[in-house]
């Protein structure tokens, strides 16, 4: 049976992937036929540069944390994300980083989780070509003195070293010998794991397909495949499977249909050491889409290239003289059209050069028009320091007059003036009609001040005003914005003690996002120019 399909397997094996990198935000749906998988599969590599740069996002960010870690308990569950994230990405740090979470795990004593790290550091060794050390780790652990989860660990570490060792014996005793030690970790896990695992159906079609009994593998590989998302960390190993058995019943175009999926969500997932877009890139040549097979070699060799899988670059140097010749043969048909947009594309230069020393000298006019307006700005701040001086004089005057006033009136002169200034009337209209002169006159020159003021506040904490008056700790605000620091001379200003405008002004200052530079950014406030 193995001897049937042996030259095969290797086919769609290759494109198992076992991934365990983060999930990034991408378009989760499973195309519906070949079309729209290519399509999918082409948007997937025009964005794999996004997508890998999320996955250093994350990788960047939990190495923050990691520094941050005081106890072994929170770096072993740091140490331990990192070399899952690393599994597919890179695999000479995800060695590393397997081997720093190993140790944290025996310093705790959780042997549990050490040896499930051993046993996917173990899984990954023939990528770098550690084919007997990948043997020698399994074969000295017994698996019926691991626990349940790490039987599952176990098995399949085993599948998987045993598929790698497929891809370089493709042919003869030996490569049987290893479909064989391929099919009996296939076997164990069906025994192993129950039927309402989400992946049961997964391991059932493999053993299937290991008997040739290609129709249960299809029915039960499709049902599989129906209930996962593309992102699913699994989706590749189930496409690539049914995209074997559809090739052994010749059935070509699903074999490609499937073949392509698993390639999508390689890329998606950004599993840079993985087969399927290589195996994508050799079946377009083989149908002649030399164009498109040179973009999925190149795009397979930078992954392989970044991952470090020193056995992947084998499979690819064997595909890249092939491929790159053809492709180079169908470009030079095309000199002549490469000419003119070569000759278009000087055109467009040279009118982008343009465009930049008009922009350039626009640049500079709008750099001048902002000066003028930063030096109107500190004009129109002394303006009003020399408005609001005039106005604190007359204030002052008023309270002398209404003190004459109120001398007069107790010596038993004009009854009706000693009422009036026995109040403060007077002085109340005159420091009411000061407010209202104010408040216009400054919010016409600072007009978005209260959003500006908001902006260096806490956002449950901030200013809400209606009307046109500004509150007392907004005046408070508007005189420090004026350089006019002296909380006596506001306290003059506002009718009120210097205990209350002190109170105020470490009430608001309490509110703010940055305490610490508080006073700065409010006499700032209207010099930027946007």
């Amino acid at each position: 049976m193995i001897t049937k399909f042996g030259s095969i397997m290797m086919f769609a094996f290759l494109m198992l992937a076992f991934v365990s990198c983060a999930k990034t935000s991408v378009r989760n749906g499973v195309p519906a036929d070949i079309d729209e998988a290519v399509d999918a599969l082409s948007d997937a590599i025009n964005r794999s540069g996004q997508i890998s740069f999320q996955v250093a996002l994350r990788i960047d960010s939990v190495k923050s944390d990691l520094a941050e870690m005081r106890s072994v308990g929170d770096s072993l569950r740091l140490l331990t994300e990192l070399s899952d994230i690393y599994t597919h990405f890179q695999v000479d740090s995800f060695f590393k980083y397997s081997n720093l979470a190993i140790g944290c795990a025996k310093k705790l004593g959780d042997i549990e989780s050490a040896t499930c790290l051993e046993l996917k550091k173990t899984a990954s060794y023939p990528l770098k070509l550690h084919f007997n050390e990948a043997v020698n780790s399994l074969s000295a652990i017994n698996p019926d003195s691991l626990s349940l989860e790490n039987k599952r660990v176990y098995y399949e570490a085993g599948k998987r070293i045993y598929l790698y060792f497929t891809t370089v014996h493709s042919s003869g005793s030996v490569y049987g010998d290893y479909m064989s030690e391929f099919a009996s970790y296939n076997d164990a896990l069906v025994s192993l794991v129950p039927q309402d695992d989400p992946y049961y159906k997964l391991y059932l079609g493999v053993q299937y397909l290991c008997r040739d009994e290609l129709a249960l593998c299809i029915a039960v590989l499709s049902e599989q495949i129906s209930d996962m998302d593309i992102l699913d960390e699994k989706f590749s190993e189930v496409a690539s499977m049914l995209s074997l058995a559809y090739y052994l019943r010749d059935r070509y175009k699903m074999w490609m249909f499937y073949m392509t999926l698993a390639a999508i969500s390689e890329t998606e997932l950004a599993v840079r050491d993985g087969e399927a877009t290589r195996r994508m890139a050799s079946a377009y040549y083989n149908i002649g889409e030399h164009d498109y097979a040179y973009r999925l070699m190149i795009e397979s060799e930078k992954n392989v290239a970044a991952s470090g899988a020193i056995m992947r670059s084998v499979h690819i140097s064997e595909d890249v003289p092939m491929i790159s010749g053809a492709y180079i043969r169908s470009q030079s048909a095309s000199v002549v059209r490469l000419s003119l947009i070569i000759v278009c594309l000087l055109a467009l230069s040279a009118l982008a050069i343009v465009m930049l020393y008009s922009k350039q000298r626009d640049r500079k006019r709008l750099a001048k028009m902002a000066h003028r307006l930063e030096q109107a700005n500190i004009t129109k701040g002394v303006y009003i320091s020399q408005f609001l001086s005039l106005c604190s004089t007359y204030v002052d005057k008023m309270e002398d007059f209404n003190k004459l006033v109120s001398r007069k009136l107790v010596a038993g002169q004009i009854d009706e003036l000693f009422y009036l200034t026995k109040t403060d009337k007077i002085v109340n209209e005159q420091r009411k009609l000061f407010y209202d002169i104010f408040d216009e006159a400054f919010m016409r020159i600072y007009p978005t001040f209260i959003q500006d003021v908001n902006k260096l506040l806490a956002a449950d904490k901030q200013f809400q005003v209606e009307g046109e008056h500004l509150s007392p700790e907004l005046r408070i605000l508007a005189f420090m914005r004026l350089g006019l620091d002296d909380s006596s001379q506001m306290a003059r200003f506002l009718g009120l003690s210097v205990n209350t405008v002190y109170t105020y002004r470490n009430r608001i200052k309490t509110r703010a996002l940055n305490r610490d530079t508080f006073e700065k950014d409010i006499a700032v406030i209207g010099n930027q120019i946007s």
